[in-house]
């Protein structure tokens, strides 16, 4: 058998998902968030030596994302340890939001 006929027979034992797919998006969502966190770290930083401020939106960001997957893989899962950690990530989101809105409200030169 070649390797199309063995992906073929696995698709069909798992009901039409490739594997080889599957595994590829778990690896390409790693590390697009490695990268997410790698530029919103040169953006902090950067905004903080050039601009003497510094912006929590950024990070807000990577919680969200943080929070929709392990809320997602916690229910899809059906394990208890993810939802937790999921709405972790959220009341984190949520705080930062609100921390960055308030510095925005009080650093505005419009209101």
């Amino acid at each position: 058998m070649n390797r199309e006929e063995i992906l073929a027979m696995s698709r069909e034992e798992n009901g039409g998902k490739d594997l080889e797919a599957l595994e590829t998006n778990v690896t390409a969502f790693k590390i697009g968030s490695i990268l997410g966190i790698i530029v919103n770290a040169i953006l902090f930083i950067s905004e903080i030596l050039i601009c003497g401020t510094y912006n929590l939106g950024l990070w807000a960001i990577l919680l969200a994302t943080n929070a929709g997957s392990y809320l997602y893989n916690g229910i899809k899962l059906k394990r208890k340890i993810l939802i937790i950690a999921g709405v972790i990530w959220a009341v984190l989101t949520v705080m930062i939001l609100f921390s960055t809105i308030q510095i925005f409200f009080a650093t505005s030169t419009i209101l």
